[in-house]
C-alpha cells in the first residue's frame, strides 16, 4: 500500500538562535505537488555559526519528499 508524502517540514537551528522561542518549527502544508507555496521563518540570536537544518519527523512506513527553492536569508 502506497502513503502518500509527509507535507510538513521540521525547521532547526542549531546553535545560536530560536524561532519563536524553540530550536525546532514545523511548517505545515507545504506542497508535495509541482506548484510552489511561500512560507517566512524568523530567526532571531543567530550567530556566524549558527546553522540551519531542514527535515521530518517520520514514523515507519511514512515517506518525505519536497522540492526547496529560493531560500532567503536577511538580516533586521
Amino acid at each position: 500500500v502506497a502513503h502518500p508524502d509527509l507535507n510538513s517540514v521540521v525547521v532547526e537551528v542549531i546553535g545560536d538562535g530560536t524561532i519563536s522561542g524553540s530550536k525546532k518549527s514545523v511548517v505545515s502544508q507545504v506542497s508535495v505537488s509541482k506548484s510552489f507555496s511561500n512560507h517566512k521563518l524568523t530567526i532571531k540570536g543567530v550567530s556566524p555559526s549558527t546553522r540551519i537544518r531542514f527535515t521530518s519527523s517520520l514514523l515507519p512506513g511514512e515517506y518525505s519528499r519536497w522540492f526547496i527553492d529560493n531560500i532567503t536569508v536577511t538580516s533586521k
